[in-house]
């Protein structure tokens, strides 16, 4: 006797060759697996997919069964003991942080400098600063590293980059050793990257597009909460044009 495929298979194999389908799709199909299915049972269809991992979301309503890894920051010991030592001052637990080490997962340049990114309130920066300053671990910039400046050199200190948290960020919170770790989701990541780089310089470019390609191919990314990130941002046209010319192998239509 040979067993029925079960829903989920039925779904995989008719979403397989597809990049991507609607949730009006997803309904049709289902409707007719099952012509007298509501509202509420579909509802409920969809969720059990997801958390089965026969489907994801690409966009809102726009979902793929082709599912990729979750993209997740690394807990690190030296991000622990910064926010054990510094949290109070840099506002915590209102706040962001992350190493730019894990872009290296994402680049296959890797000569650059890490350091941390620390995203605070406004009226944080200037106290997060000066408390850093007097510090013999941490050399504090605001905004962006200045390389010309004297102590940029020095090995032995760990760059910080202090910058403005842009209200409603998309930050995935992870409880870890008794603190709790507010990082940035690859969203964030991808929609910050790009407005820090210089697209008429084409080394900058071109590490950029492997840097989104890389991050597509591999990672689950939610493109409802990129573009609304950066249209928070006031970037919304930008990287929509940036996907549009230099990634369009990635169905740019559908972002």
């Amino acid at each position: 006797m040979i067993d029925k495929p079960s829903i989920s298979q039925k779904v995989f194999n008719h979403f397989k060759d597809q990049s991507h389908f609607t949730r009006g799709e997803l309904h049709d199909f289902l409707r007719k697996e099952n012509p007298g299915l509501s509202d509420g049972t579909f509802g409920w269809r969809v969720n059990d997919l997801k958390k089965k991992n026969i489907i994801q979301q690409v966009k809102t309503g726009i979902y793929t069964v082709h599912v990729k890894m979750e993209f997740h920051l690394q807990q690190e010991k030296s991000l622990w003991r910064f926010l054990f030592n510094f949290g109070k001052d840099a506002g915590y637990p209102k706040l962001c942080i992350w190493n730019t080490q894990v872009l290296e997962r994402l680049s296959k340049n890797h000569n650059h400098k890490n350091h941390i990114i620390l995203e605070v309130k406004p009226t944080a920066i200037e106290q997060i600063y000066n408390c850093l300053s007097k510090t013999t671990e941490y050399i504090p910039y605001i905004n962006r590293i200045d390389a010309s400046a004297p102590t940029y050199e020095d090995a032995s200190k760990n760059p910080v980059v202090i910058k403005r948290l842009i209200p409603r960020s998309p930050i995935k919170t992870i409880y870890w050793d008794l603190i709790h770790f507010p990082f940035p989701t690859l969203e964030k990541i991808l929609v910050d990257i790009l407005m820090e780089t210089n697209i008429k310089d084409e080394l900058q470019r071109t590490h950029l597009i492997g840097l989104f390609d890389n991050a597509i191919n591999s990672y689950v990314i939610d493109f409802s909460k990129l573009y609304n990130y950066a249209d928070r941002r006031g970037k919304l046209d930008d990287i929509r044009h940036f996907i549009h010319v230099y990634l369009p192998h990635h169905n740019a239509s559908l972002f």
